[in-house]
This record gives C-alpha cells, structure tokens and sequence, in this order.
C-alpha cells in the first residue's frame, strides 16, 4: 500500500512538471496565420500536420513552429483532442501563401 501512494505522488509530481513545460513560439512561429478555406484558393498546401503538448498554447506554438518549419505562411485549424491525461492534441493544414 504504501508503494502505491508513492508511486501516485511521483506520478503526480511528473505531471506536473510536465505541465510546466512549454514549447517557446520562434520569430518564423509567430508569423504564421490563422486562415479559412475560403482564403486559400490561390496558396500552395504543403500538407496537415498535428501536434501534441500539455496545454493548448504549448501545443499551438508547437504546431505553428512545424508550419513555419514546413515554409507555410497560413494554418487552418482542422481539429483538437484531449486525452484523460490532459495531452492536447492539435490538427492543422498548412498552406503556402504569396
């Protein structure tokens, strides 16, 4: 018994150090664009990608810097999951725009 409940307080403890972490937003992140499907008839699509991190923001900018990593300039926002365990799952499609 007394294993378990150290087992669940490090488990705790893990989370929550995990929760703190966060994935930084680059200069070429923070360009990226939201956008609809309306507003990318004339952008190349490079691809849809997803993403997975502790907490929406975290996850976002994750995604974001993939994007800008990728050459897009434009991310439409094709869908979010959260597991039991809080892990945010970000999908989006990425388009190259003039």
């Amino acid at each position: 018994m007394k294993n378990c409940i150290i087992f669940v307080c490090l488990s705790g403890l893990c989370l929550i150090i995990l929760s703190c972490s966060t994935t930084a937003l680059t200069r070429e992140g923070s360009m990226i664009r939201d956008t609809s499907i309306n507003n990318v008839q004339d952008c190349f699509y490079i691809g849809s990608h997803k993403a997975t991190g502790f907490g929406f923001r975290d996850t976002e900018n994750k995604l974001r810097n993939i994007a800008a990593g990728l050459g897009g300039t434009h991310i439409i926002w094709a869908g979010q999951n959260t597991t039991d365990l809080g892990i945010v799952i970000l999908y989006g499609r990425i388009y190259r725009c003039p």
